[in-house]
C-alpha cells in the first residue's frame, strides 16, 4: 500500500478554536447573558484593504446583514464584535470585493476579480493559507491536523498560521527563515490569483445550474487546496525568475482540473467526502478486506492493488497484484521474506526495516495503529467512509493513490452503484525521520566477507591498488587538505575515472576527478560535511554542490541527486553509505474489497492497442510483401503552391523484414549499434507521392522493426537521394511491452542525425559522433477504438495520436489503424505542415 514515506516536523502549536461542521444552522444569535468581545486580526494576501469580513454563523460562505461584520482598512486590519461561543463555533470569512478591494501587493491598484478566504474562528491573520487549514477542517481535520497536512504540502515546518508579510520582515529570524516566509507569501499569491481565476470563470454557469454560493467556494477551494504542493513547487523551481502570474497559469492549466462541464461531478464529490462519518480500518480489514490502487508511470505503466485483511487472532496479511505485460490480467506478487537486506536506525540501534503490517491497534483518542514488523515505523491511522453511490468513477478514483493510470481507463460517464462506499484513509508516521541503508548485494561473498558481511561499504584510496573497506570515519579526513589520494574515498563514478571525496576538518569537502592512474585533478567543487548524533550513532552528513550533482559524464551515484546529501556512519565495523527518509502526513481514499469485482468488470475490453487490433475484423491478416494502401491526401507545405492546400495520391508499399540499412557507409566509423545488430532483419515501407494526374513525384523509404523507428531516405521520382531524411543516432528508452495502454501518454525522445550529413562524412570519411544532433521529444497515446469510414469502407478502428515537440510548436498526428494499416491521418504539423491529411482509397483485400 502507498503508506507515508515521511512525516512533517512537529506542529508549532495553534491557539485557535474552531468546529469542523459544515452545517446550515441558523444564525447564533447573541442573548443577553453573553458578553461580547472585540477580535481583532488582519486579511491578506498582500495586505487587503476594503475587503468584507465576518463570522459566518450559518457557514454559508457569505456574509450575510445579521452576521458580525467590518470592512478592513488600510492595513487590511479588522474588528467584529462577537461572543467568544460564536468565535469557537463558526469560521472567519473574508470577501475581496471585485473594483472596491485593493492588495498592498499593487498599491493603489483595485482588483477585478472577487474571491473568498476563510480561517478559523480564533484565527488573528485571514490568507490563503489559512483557508487551506480551514478546508481541511471542514473535511472533518482537527486544527492540529489540519495545520499538519498543509505544512505537508507546501514542504514546510514554519507556523503557517502567522503573519507572513510580518514575519519575512521580522529581524530576530534567520535569514533561512525569512526566505521561507517570503515564500509562504507567493504562494499565497499564487492561490488569490487561481481562485480568483476560477470564481470568474465558473460563477456564471454555477448561477445558472442552480449551484451555491457554497457548493461553488468550496469545490475551488478543495481543488487549489489539492495543488498546494503544486503551487510551492512551481515557486521553488522558478526562483528569481518568479512571476505571480506565470506560476498562476501553468498551475491552473496543468493541476486544476475543474470546469462547467464537470462542475457538479466535483461538487458531488466534493460534498461526500464532507459528509463522511467515522470509520475503522480494522472492521473494514476483519469484513471483507480494505482494497487500495496504486499505479507506476514512465515508459512501462502498470496497474497495481492490495487486499488486506485481518484475522481472528488480529493478525494482518496482504495481497499485492500487478498488471501483467499485456494487461489482461493480474499477478500476485510473492516476495521473499527471508531475504531483507534493508536497515533502519532505531532506538534498538540498526535493525532490519520491515514495514509490514502485522496487526491492527485501538488507541484512547479513537485512531488506530497500523503496528509494522519493526515496531518504530508503525502508523497512526484515521478513517472516514464516504458514500459515492452514483459518483462518477474517474473523480472518485483521483482521489486514491493512483498516479491516474486506473482513472484514465474508464469511460467518463461511468458512476458507481448504489451502496458503494470508499473510505478516506490518514495515515501519520509516528516518527518523524529516520536513517537507513541497504546492506547490498551486488558484490562477490568473497568481498561481502571482507566488508563485515555487507557490499555497502566505502573504500580508503591509497593511490597504489583497490582501496580496503574503511572501518572508521577517521580513515576518511584529513586535518589539512592536501590534493593527495590518501585518505579520500570514491564518492561517484564518471566515465573515465571517478569523483573523489576529500573531507577537510573544518566542515570542508573537496572533491577531485581522478582516472585511477594519474594524480587527481585540480578541485573541480567544494562542498561541505558535519557530524549528527542519532540514538548513539555518529552519522557524518556530507553535501556535494548542485552543479556536481549536475555533471552529464556521472555513470553512478552515492549522492541523492536531490539535494545532493550522503551519510556516512560505522555499522558492524565498516563504514557504510547511509540515507536519511522524512516521512509525512498522507491521505488517499480506499475501499472494501467488494469493490474490486465492479472496477474489473468496468474496464474497457480493448486495454491496449495490441488488444484492439486483436478484435478487429482483419486480425488474422498477415502482412506480406507488395501489399499496398492507396491513399488521397491534402497537404500543405510552404514550398509547394505557396503553401496552398494541395491534392496527392499516395501509395504505402510493405517491401518485407529482411532489409538492411546505413551498412554501406564503410568510411563512417562508430556507427550506432544498431545498425550491424538489425542487419538483414529491418522492415521497409515505400511511401510514393504522385500529384493529381498521378504523375509520380518522390518516394521516402522508412525503416523499423517491433521495438523502434530507424529512419528514412527521402528519393526523388527517378529513385536517387533526393536529400532529405534522418537516421536514428540514439535510441528511445523501450517500452516493456510493445502495445500502448489504454488513454496513456508514452513520452519519449531520441536523437536523429541527417542523412545528408552522413552521406558528406562518407566522402572523406570520420567519426559518426562528430555528427550534429538533434534531439526529438515526443509522445504517443492510443485513445481507444472507433468506427471510421473512408473511401475505401467503414471500419473499426484502433485511435493513435503522435505529438512532435519543436521548440514551441506541437506537430500533432493522429492516425485510425486496423490490421492491414492506417486507413486515415490528420495531422496538424506547424513546424512543416500545416495541414496533412490521408484517407485509403484502396486497402489490401482479406482472403
Amino acid at each position: 500500500m502507498n503508506f507515508p514515506k515521511t512525516l512533517l516536523a512537529s506542529v508549532i502549536a495553534l491557539s485557535l478554536s474552531a468546529c469542523g461542521g459544515d452545517s446550515s444552522s441558523d444564525n447564533d444569535a447573541t442573548t443577553p447573558n453573553e458578553t461580547n468581545i472585540t477580535h481583532v486580526g488582519k486579511a491578506a494576501d498582500g495586505y487587503l484593504q476594503y475587503a468584507n469580513v465576518c463570522l459566518d454563523l450559518n457557514n454559508n460562505k457569505s456574509c450575510d446583514n445579521e452576521e458580525p461584520s467590518a470592512a478592513t482598512d488600510e492595513n487590511g486590519s479588522f474588528s467584529l464584535d462577537v461572543t467568544q461561543e460564536q468565535l469557537d463555533l463558526h469560521h472567519l470569512l473574508v470577501e475581496v470585493i471585485a473594483n472596491q478591494t485593493i492588495d498592498s501587493d499593487a498599491p493603489g491598484v483595485l482588483l477585478t476579480k472577487g474571491y473568498s478566504l476563510t480561517a478559523p474562528g480564533g484565527s488573528d491573520f485571514v490568507s490563503p493559507i489559512s483557508t487551506f487549514i480551514q478546508n481541511q477542517i471542514e473535511k472533518g481535520n482537527s486544527v492540529e491536523e489540519a495545520i499538519q497536512f498543509v505544512q505537508a504540502q507546501l514542504g514546510t515546518d514554519l507556523d503557517i498560521t502567522k503573519d507572513y508579510i510580518a514575519e519575512k520582515q521580522n529581524t530576530s529570524l534567520s535569514d533561512a527563515e525569512k526566505a521561507e516566509f517570503e515564500k509562504l507569501h507567493r504562494v499565497a499569491q499564487v492561490t488569490a490569483t487561481i481562485l480568483a481565476d476560477k470564481l470568474d470563470e465558473l460563477k456564471d454557469s454555477a448561477a445558472q445550474n442552480g449551484i451555491s454560493d457554497k457548493d461553488l467556494i468550496n469545490v475551488i477551494t478543495e481543488e487549489v487546496s489539492n495543488a498546494a504542493s503544486n503551487i510551492a513547487s512551481s515557486i521553488q523551481s522558478s526562483g528569481d525568475a518568479f512571476d505571480v502570474n506565470n506560476v498562476a497559469s501553468n498551475v491552473k492549466n496543468d493541476h486544476i482540473e475543474i470546469t462547467s462541464d464537470n462542475l457538479q461531478d466535483k461538487i458531488d464529490v466534493n460534498n461526500a467526502d464532507r459528509d463522511s462519518k467515522d470509520a475503522s480500518v480494522a472492521a473494514l480489514a476483519e469484513n471483507g478486506g480494505l482494497l487500495w490502487l496504486g499505479s507506476e508511470t514512465g515508459n512501462s505503466p502498470r496497474l497495481e492493488y492490495g487486499v488486506i485483511t485481518m484475522d481472528r487472532d488480529n493478525d494482518v496479511s496482504e495481497e499485492i497484484y500487478f498488471s501483467n505485460a499485456d494487461f489482461d490480467g493480474f499477478d500476485l506478487q510473492v516476495s521473499d521474506s527471508s531475504v531483507n537486506l534493508q536497515r533502519a536506525l532505531v532506538a534498538d540501534g540498526w535493525v532490519t526495516a520491515d514495514d509490514t503490517i502485522v496487526t491492527i491497534e485501538s488507541r484512547p483518542d479513537g485512531t488506530e495503529t497500523l503496528v509494522t514488523a519493526t515496531r518504530d515505523l508503525s502508523l497512526k491511522a484515521s478513517m472516514k467512509k464516504v458514500d459515492v453511490s452514483g459518483l462518477n468513477v474517474k473523480k472518485i478514483l483521483a482521489k486514491t493513490a493512483d498516479d491516474a493510470v486506473w482513472t484514465s481507463l474508464y469511460a467518463d460517464t461511468l458512476d458507481f452503484p448504489q451502496s458503494t462506499y470508499a473510505y478516506n484513509l490518514k495515515i501519520q508516521p509516528e516518527i518523524e525521520s529516520y536513517f537507513t541503508f541497504n546492506e547490498g548485494n551486488w558484490c562477490t561473498e568473497e568481498q561481502k566477507e571482507e566488508r563485515g558481511g555487507m557490499c555497502n561499504s566505502v573504500a580508503v584510496e591509497t593511490g597504489v591498488g583497490p582501496g580496503a573497506p574503511a572501518t572508521a570515519l577517521e580513515q576518511i579526513f584529513k586535518d589539512v587538505a592536501d590534493g593527495d589520494v590518501n585518505a579520500t574515498a570514491i564518492m561517484a563514478g564518471i566515465s573515465n575515472g571517478g569523483i573523489l571525496a576529500e573531507i577537510v576538518a573544518g566542515g570542508v569537502v573537496n572533491f577531485y576527478t581522478w582516472d585511477y592512474m594519474n594524480p587527481v585533478s585540480d578541485v573541480v567543487a567544494i562542498g561541505h560535511w558535519e557530524d549528527m548524533n542519532s540514538y548513539g550513532k555518529v552519522i557524518r552528513k556530507v553535501t556535494a554542490p548542485e552543479a556536481l550533482m549536475n555533471r552529464d559524464d556521472i555513470t553512478w551515484n552515492n549522492f541523492n541527486r536531490e539535494d545532493g546529501t550522503l551519510y556516512l556512519t560505522v555499522v558492524e565495523g565498516f563504514v557504510r553509505v547511509a540515507g536519511e527518509v522524512s516521512l509525512e502526513l498522507e491521505e488517499e481514499y480506499v475501499f472494501g474489497a467488494n469493490t474490486l469485482q465492479f472496477l474489473k468488470d468496468n474496464l474497457p475490453k480493448a486495454l491496449t492497442f495490441n488488444a484492439c487490433l486483436a478484435s478487429l475484423e482483419d486480425a488474422s491478416y498477415v502482412l506480406e510483401s507488395g501489399h499496398t494502401i492507396t491513399y488521397s491526401a491534402q497537404k500543405s507545405v510552404a514550398w509547394v503552391n505557396d503553401g496552398a492546400l494541395t491534392e496527392y495520391i499516395e501509395t504505402k508499399e510493405y517491401m518485407g523484414n529482411d532489409f538492411s540499412w546505413a551498412t554501406a557507409y564503410n568510411n563512417v566509423y562508430d556507427m550506432p549499434a544498431w545498425v550491424a545488430a538489425t542487419n538483414e532483419s529491418l522492415e521497409k515501407t515505400r511511401f510514393k507521392s504522385h500529384d493529381a494526374d498521378f504523375t509520380l513525384l518522390s518516394m521516402e523509404d522508412f525503416y523499423y522493426d517491433a521495438d523502434y523507428y530507424y529512419g528514412a531516405e527521402g528519393l526523388n521520382a527517378d529513385g536517387y537521394f533526393g536529400g532529405w531524411g534522418s537516421l536514428t543516432a540514439t535510441l528511445p528508452v523501450k517500452k516493456s511491452s510493445s502495445s500502448k495502454l489504454l488513454n496513456y501518454v508514452y513520452a519519449n525522445s531520441y536523437e536523429k542525425v541527417s542523412l545528408a550529413s552522413i552521406k558528406n562524412l562518407n566522402l572523406n570519411g570520420g567519426s559518426f559522433n562528430e555528427l550534429e544532433r538533434n534531439i526529438i521529444s515526443y509522445s504517443e497515446t492510443f485513445e481507444g477504438k472507433e468506427s471510421i469510414t473512408v473511401e475505401a469502407g467503414t471500419f473499426d478502428a484502433c485511435r493513435v495520436t503522435e505529438k512532435v515537440f519543436v521548440g514551441d510548436l506541437v506537430d500533432v498526428n493522429t492516425r485510425w489503424y486496423i490490421n492491414r494499416g492506417y486507413i486515415k491521418q490528420e495531422m496538424a504539423a506547424p513546424s512543416w505542415a500545416p495541414i496533412y491529411n490521408r484517407e485509403a482509397l484502396y486497402i489490401p483485400l482479406l482472403d
